[in-house]
């Protein structure tokens, strides 16, 4: 009895040892599967510039007056929701390529300011439709291992942007370029066999040029995303 005792308490020691939770392996990617995400996210606002509209002014003499400012409009788009699907391909353990999809529904928020012809701020809105498709290039360094179920990432990439508004009636496309860092939880899997399933959440700084906009120049906003994935 006595011997049987130590030797479940030697276990036991073994089990709850540090050496002994190292030595578990680490949830990662499996090189050639397919993941699947859903979720959705939060993208900051998108300040598209402020337009100056002014006439020329009348006065005598053959100098040119300076042009008389009528008034000033300032626009962007406003924070918003946004859902997000990924489809990520793990090339090894640590490397991935994911293709990403938002779509959100901003606000168009312009203010028209110094108005000759009336006193005060007025605002004007309208709805946006945008939908943005990039890919990235991932990475899950065995350093950035969060316990034995866990690791964070690094991304990096670009991609297509669309917007419209006025009902749908007008177009406007531009490009995004964007770089992160987030994090990937497996609850299942993770192991190199059976399904994987987990939650992964990254916050990125994007970079974008054209689309709606009254400037020339790249415009830059943060994205937060939270998904639920599974792994095939």
């Amino acid at each position: 009895m006595r011997r049987a005792l130590l030797a479940v308490l030697a276990a036991a020691v073994v089990t709850l040892s540090p050496g002994a939770a190292a030595a578990q392996p680490i949830a990662a990617l499996r090189p050639g599967h397919v993941v699947i995400g859903l979720g959705g996210g939060w993208v900051g606002a998108d300040t598209l510039g402020t337009v100056r509209a002014a006439t020329r002014a009348s006065a005598t003499g053959t100098t040119s007056p300076p042009p008389a400012a009528l008034f000033a409009t300032s626009s962007r788009l406003d924070a918003a929701p946004a859902a997000e699907a990924t489809v990520t391909v793990a090339v090894t353990s640590a490397w991935a390529v994911e293709l990403r999809g938002t779509l959100r529904r901003p606000t168009l928020t312009t203010t028209i300011t110094n108005d000759v012809e009336a006193t005060g701020t007025f605002t004007a809105t309208t709805e946006v439709a945008e939908y943005v498709v990039d890919a990235s290039l991932l990475y899950h360094p065995r350093w950035a291992a969060i316990g034995t179920r866990a690791r964070g990432y690094l991304l990096a990439g670009g991609g297509y942007l669309r917007q419209l508004y006025d009902r749908d009636a007008l177009v406007e496309t531009g490009t995004t370029a964007h770089a992160g860092a987030g994090a990937r939880w497996w609850l299942a899997g993770g192991r190199g066999r059976g399904v994987d399933a987990g939650l992964t959440a990254d916050v990125r700084w994007v970079f974008r040029r054209d689309g709606i906009t009254f400037e020339d120049g790249v415009r830059s906003l943060p994205l937060v995303g939270v998904r639920a994935f599974v792994g095939f």
